[in-house]
C-alpha cells in the first residue's frame, strides 16, 4: 500500500559462552531501522533510507574477559544488510538509501547504496553467511567499503519468484587491511552478479 512505512529493531545478548578453553562473559547490542515511503507516482515509485549499528570485538581478547561482538544467529542472505552478502550485522556500522519501482504487480526493480564501517577497527569481518573473512590487529580504518546494487524481480507464478541481480562494492581501507593481513589483497572493486529462483510451498 502506498503511504509511510517503518521498522525499527534492537537486540542485547547477555550470558556466557565457550569460545575458548573457559567460559568467557559476553554482553552485546545491535539496533537497526529502516523507513519507507511509497508515493503516488508512476509505478508505485518508493524511497527509502536505512541504518544499523551492531557491536564487535576491540581486537583478540583474553580468555577471561568479556565479548562485545554481536552474534547476528542466523544468516541473512540478501535480505538486510546488501545484495552481495559481503558483511553481517556484527561489528557493524551501515547506512544506505533505495529507490524502487513496480511497472506492475508482478515486477519490480530496486536501485540501493550502502555504506559498512566497522564498529570496531581491530575486530572481526564477517559475511551475511556468518563466515568470518578475518580481523587486522593493527588497523584503525574504519571503512569496509560501498555498495551499489540492481536487482529485478518479476513473479511468475503465486508460488514462484525470479530475482536476479548485480552488485559492485568499492573495497575500503579496513577491508584492504584485512584481506592483506589474511594474505587475500585483490582489486580495490568486486563485482557480483546472481539469478535466484524462490518457490514456496501452499
Amino acid at each position: 500500500q502506498r503511504g509511510f512505512r517503518y521498522a525499527v529493531e534492537g537486540a542485547y545478548e547477555l550470558g556466557r559462552i565457550a569460545t575458548t578453553a573457559e567460559a568467557s562473559d559476553l554482553s552485546a547490542f545491535a539496533v537497526a531501522a529502516r523507513v519507507e515511503l511509497e508515493t503516488a507516482l508512476p509505478f508505485h515509485l518508493t524511497f527509502g533510507a536505512k541504518g544499523a549499528y551492531a557491536s564487535g570485538d576491540d581486537g583478540p581478547l583474553d580468555a577471561n574477559a568479556t565479548r562485545h561482538a554481536f552474534d547476528p544467529i542466523a544468516p541473512e542472505l540478501h535480505e538486510n544488510h546488501g545484495a552481495m552478502d559481503l558483511y553481517a550485522w556484527s561489528n557493524l556500522i551501515e547506512a544506505g538509501a533505495h529507490v524502487a519501482a513496480r511497472p506492475s504487480e508482478r515486477t519490480g526493480v530496486r536501485v540501493a547504496y550502502q555504506l559498512a564501517a566497522m564498529a570496531e577497527p581491530r575486530g572481526r569481518w564477517t559475511t551475511a553467511a556468518l563466515v568470518p573473512v578475518g580481523s587486522a590487529p593493527t588497523n584503525d580504518a574504519r571503512l569496509l567499503g560501498h555498495e551499489l546494487d540492481l536487482i529485478f524481480r518479476i513473479d511468475p507464478w503465486d508460488p514462484l519468484r525470479i530475482d536476479a541481480g548485480y552488485g559492485l562494492f568499492v573495497v575500503g581501507d579496513a577491508a584492504k587491511a584485512i584481506l592483506d593481513e589474511a594474505g587475500r589483497a585483490g582489486s580495490d572493486l568486486q563485482h557480483w552478479a546472481f539469478l535466484q529462483a524462490t518457490v514456496r510451498a501452499p
